[in-house]
């Protein structure tokens, strides 16, 4: 955990180097006119609210997983805050993430707020309209089973066709690819948000290291996103990726799938049997061990 003191210390042996850019860009600004104390005392002014679910590299809402030194609490993400208001002097301010940070005890929040350096006084906190807020959230989405997002296809209904460019580092020749190619195997058409980004990754080489378990069992898989052919074949080489990348640049197909939210695709997985039908889904899956997931049902339809 970073305390305090080794900021300071870090900015003592810093301030020599920071003193000198300091009077050299103050130089250049006055030499065009330009008053660099305004410049200090309007940043001065400047207070950034920092989402409490911002904190930590845990993942993003496509996918969560854990990592070492991730904060665990709210209490600890007000400490994460009161380092990057020591540090930059402008995020004094928290957003709360409703309904999963929501304090159990106000003035204990707000005096652990206070003790980092971190001014509430724009952020009242108030328990009734918390409670308010919390209870017609869970009423509204978790007990309203008619009201969902969720617009793809069911299990048993015919599959959406597609025909999208894309790319498959083992067959150079070949550019483009149909639902048609796939007949008479199983289909595992997967939807993911981006190349190169943690999960994705995590996910894509969890296809690629079953992917022989997947041959054996006559399947074959496919990943769809809003990437382009580049980004695919960059993907494809980088992290050894074997098997078919599809671009979706403008979302058509992913929609078809109820896979889109825009400008990404949303991480969710068919599984489509030889007969062109989807067999199973995964809705907003998680990326680790999805591949092993998705293998363990094959095995039981097949």
């Amino acid at each position: 955990m970073i305390e305090k003191k080794q900021i300071e210390e870090f900015n003592l042996r810093k301030i020599n180097h920071h003193k000198d850019g300091y009077n050299f860009l103050s130089k250049i600004l006055r030499n065009n006119e330009i008053n660099i104390e305004n410049i200090i005392y309007k940043l001065s002014k400047l207070e950034i609210a920092i989402p409490s679910w911002a904190l930590g590299m845990g993942g993003t809402r496509f996918g969560r997983f854990s990592l070492g030194g991730q904060p665990r609490n709210l209490n600890e993400k007000i400490h994460d805050v009161g380092i990057l208001n020591t540090l930059t002097k402008s995020s004094g301010l928290i957003s709360l993430h409703i309904p999963w940070d929501i304090p159990d005890d106000f003035e204990l929040i707000n005096k652990i707020a206070k003790s980092q350096g971190i001014n509430l006084k724009n952020f009242k906190l108030n328990e009734k309209i918390f409670f308010s807020l919390t209870l017609i959230f869970f009423i509204f989405f978790n007990n309203q089973p008619s009201f969902s997002f969720d617009f793809a296809p069911e299990i048993g209904d015919q599959a959406p066709s597609f025909n999208l460019k894309g790319i498959n580092s083992s067959i150079k020749k070949k550019t483009e690819w149909n639902i048609k190619d796939f007949n008479k195997k199983w289909l595992v058409l997967y939807f993911y948000p981006k190349d190169f980004t943690a999960g994705c990754t995590l996910e894509a080489k969890g296809f690629s290291n079953l992917k022989n378990e997947f041959m054996r069992l006559n399947a074959e898989v496919v990943g769809i996103s809003a990437d382009s052919e580049e980004s695919h074949d960059s993907f494809c080489n980088e992290k050894s990726i074997n098997y078919t990348l599809l671009s979706d640049t403008n979302g058509i197909v992913s929609e078809k799938y109820g896979s889109w939210i825009p400008p990404y695709s949303d991480r969710n997985t068919f599984l489509i049997s030889p007969e062109g039908q989807i067999a199973y889904r995964w809705i907003s899956v998680t990326p680790i061990n999805h591949a092993k997931e998705v293998l363990n049902i094959l095995k039981k339809k097949v």
